[in-house]
């Protein structure tokens, strides 16, 4: 079933700042390790971090059990979430950051792609693997044809420029962006998604996605908590009506929380957002959505971030 304890528990931690719940490594398309991850949440003096990289949990496999976990800090101190909750209140806090695994995935939801974050508390993420091996081959078949797309537009890059490696189990196309980048056909990695790589434009190649509520099942199933990450991108934020009929629509058919709080969400949008959630008694994030140097003005939060940053951002 879903975790609704855990969503709570990350709207508290939303409100009292010190955190960053959206953050990808090498293991999907960050230019950051998940340890230097860790060691830039530990350098900003975060209680706590969450990694979430698309559509793969390799990069959480190899930090798990190096560093502490939500479920393993509860179960070591014998408390709950109520207890936790205090202790960072009061600035009790001896391990941080402690790290919530997570994911994010691409889903279908009412005919549009959106993106899910998915949160746990610990070890139960590994359950989520034969699920996600699914995604990766898909994400290979759209890379297939995102290589064939660009070689009909004479840019030669290479064929298996976007085959997996250990180091990075996942890619697509941010790596795609840093060839062209690094190719000198763009300037930056904005303009390759601006010209080639962003829906509706020359090279953007659809990838099959699974539908919301099929993701929803698999997060229940695995006891994790879903959280709709940057609503603002969908343009739901055009109108108060809109966000409305399709956060409402969402918690329908499940459970689910609101990232409110993002790098590139105006002020705006963040307190439409967050009014919302309030009004409709949901759980709600803040994330930097940071993928070190491959995403511009996604700095990972720091322990000078708190709500009212957030909202100071833009």
């Amino acid at each position: 079933m879903i975790h609704q304890e855990l969503g709570l528990f990350l709207r508290d931690i939303t409100d009292l700042g010190k955190i960053d719940l959206h953050s990808h490594s090498t293991a999907s398309d960050s230019s950051t390790t998940p340890d230097e991850v860790m060691q830039l949440a530990t350098t900003n003096q975060l209680n706590f971090i969450a990694l979430t990289d698309h559509d793969t949990i390799d990069g959480i496999t190899t930090i798990i059990d190096q560093y502490p976990t939500l479920e393993k800090f509860l179960q070591n101190s014998k408390k709950d979430y109520s207890w936790l909750l205090e202790q960072i209140k009061l600035d009790l806090l001896p391990d941080n950051p402690l790290l919530i695994p997570g994911v994010e995935l691409s889903v279908i939801f009412e005919n549009q792609e959106i993106h899910l974050l998915a949160y746990f508390s610990g070890q139960k993420i590994k359950n989520l693997n034969p699920f996600l091996e699914e995604q990766r081959t898909l994400r290979y078949q759209r890379n297939s044809r995102l290589i064939e797309r660009l070689h009909q537009l004479n840019i030669p890059i290479p064929e298996d420029e976007l085959e997996p490696t250990s180091d990075q189990p996942v890619t697509g196309r941010v790596k795609t962006a840093r060839w062209l980048l690094e190719n000198e056909y763009v300037t930056s990695i904005n303009q390759a998604f601006k010209e080639y790589l962003a829906e509706g434009k020359p090279a953007y190649v659809p990838r099959e996605r699974v539908s919301l509520e099929s993701a929803l099942e698999i997060i229940a199933a695995t006891e994790g908590f879903p959280v709709i990450a940057h609503p603002h991108q969908y343009g739901w934020c055009e109108s108060k009506q809109l966000l409305a009929q399709k956060i409402e629509k969402l918690t329908s058919l499940s459970q689910i929380g609101i990232e409110v709080y993002h790098s590139d969400a105006t002020l705006i949008q963040q307190k439409t957002l967050l009014n919302l959630a309030q009004e409709l008694n949901l759980p709600y994030t803040a994330g930097s959505d940071f993928h070190g140097i491959n995403k511009e003005k996604h700095e990972l939060y720091s322990c000078h971030d708190n709500p009212d940053n957030f909202y100071g951002k833009k």
